[in-house]
């Protein structure tokens, strides 16, 4: 149940932000979008969804998000997507705290609206 309601958040807040998922491990996805504007937009979303769903069912149940931004090049690769700036995404996403979003620094320093800027943390790893 906990599952399904994650994967159903996920793919409607990204179809709704214009992006498109190219891969899904069963508990997340990757995604890409034409703007970085959307792709914040559909973070937040998706952060929000999480917690309305954890103030609904007992914490432990909860849903519970880690997700990373990055912005540049990919190259279509079948069904899916590969190159740097998709490498860079999935670290940003594996350093993000939990119910965080993670942004590159290249991400965070040529996209998003200062509405949306002030509610995601850069970070930078090593190689980006």
């Amino acid at each position: 149940m906990v599952r399904r309601r994650l994967q159903q958040l996920l793919v409607d807040t990204v179809n709704g932000n214009a992006g498109r998922i190219f891969s899904d491990d069963g508990d997340g996805c990757a995604a890409v979008f034409d703007e970085a504007d959307d792709a914040a937009r559909a973070a937040l979303l998706m952060l929000e969804g999480a917690t309305r769903a954890r103030s609904e069912v007992e914490e432990k149940l909860g849903i519970h998000l880690r997700i990373g931004i990055h912005t540049g090049n990919v190259i279509p690769n079948g069904a899916g997507f590969v190159g740097l700036a998709v490498h860079i995404g999935a670290r940003m996403c594996e350093v993000a705290p939990t119910d965080y979003i993670a942004a590159s620094e290249h991400a965070q320093g040529r996209t998003f609206t200062d509405n949306l800027s002030i509610r995601i943390t850069p970070f930078s790893v090593g190689g980006s």
